[in-house]
């Protein structure tokens, strides 16, 4: 699996849109440069679809051309950009498929799950209802360590970073490619639950 992190003289051209910003989400975790101006969410945005494409769901069939379905749970801070990867191609045969939940019974359903800064009171609750489930869970809000999902989006001196719990991510029988986490700050649980 190859990250979408372009050669600099390639960035002019590859910046246009949503590939541009799943490209640039990348490259600028790698440190490669600063990006254009791009918002926060473009960022993000960027940054789940790479994540969708550089994770296996180990309880699923590998072969499956099912919509790989991302969900958000709460109010969408994105203002439309996770709407944008509606249709995405990941890998050969499947596409995103975003989907606004309703409820944490739609949620289980995903692939893919943002829980937004909204549910910030309830995001210890709902990981938990989570946990051992075959869900990548991502949050961004600013909360404690056991509020947070499997991925982590911070923010790290102006610079957008992210941080994975690689024990939560093995309980969700969920691979997530070497190359992404070598560009994330790893978290692991301790024992009795605790994360670190």
């Amino acid at each position: 699996m190859q990250l979408l992190v372009p050669s600099i003289e390639k960035w002019g051209s590859q910046c246009r849109g949503f590939a541009g910003a799943a490209v640039l989400a990348f490259a600028m975790a790698a440190g490669f440069a600063q990006a254009p101006t791009l918002t926060p969410y473009q960022i993000k945005a960027g940054f789940i679809y790479n994540f969708a494409m550089a994770t296996k769901w180990l309880s699923e069939d590998p072969n499956s051309t099912a919509p790989l379905v991302f969900g958000i749970l709460g109010e969408d801070p994105s203002l439309g950009e996770f709407a944008l990867l509606q249709g995405a191609k990941v890998g050969a045969h499947r596409n995103l498929s975003v989907k606004p939940c309703k409820d944490l019974s739609e949620a289980k359903e995903c692939h893919i799950l943002f829980l937004s800064g909204s549910l910030k009171s309830n995001l210890p609750t709902l990981l938990e209802e989570t946990k051992d489930l075959p869900v990548l869970t991502i949050t961004d809000a600013d909360v404690g360590v056991r509020s947070r999902g499997i991925i982590h989006f911070v923010l790290e001196k102006d610079k957008l970073r992210f941080e994975v719990n690689v024990s939560a991510a093995d309980r969700a029988k969920l691979k997530i490619s070497s190359q992404v986490l070598k560009l994330a700050k790893l978290r692991k649980d301790e024992p009795g639950g605790r994360k670190d």
